[in-house]
């Protein structure tokens, strides 16, 4: 699952760069054709990373065995 939303924030971030490239470079993009297709992966690469930040964002940290060897303690909120 991770792979995915990997591969799709980089497909999506290359949607994003080339459809602002081509509104920088071109007056009349957005009437060319296949230009509202660049913003599709960028939408999904959104729907994907926001929910799987929502659920392992939220996960209590994990002590590192050197931090548990040498008594740091972890902050927590």
């Amino acid at each position: 699952m991770l792979k995915l939303f990997g591969i799709l924030l980089m497909v999506g971030s290359a949607g994003c760069a080339a459809e602002a490239f081509g509104y920088i470079l071109l007056a009349d993009f957005a009437t060319q054709p296949g230009a509202e297709l660049l913003s599709i992966p960028a939408s999904l690469r959104e729907i994907g990373t926001c929910p799987w930040l929502s659920v392992m964002g939220a996960r209590e940290p994990v002590p590192s065995v050197e931090a548990y060897n040498t008594g740091i303690k972890i902050a927590r909120n």
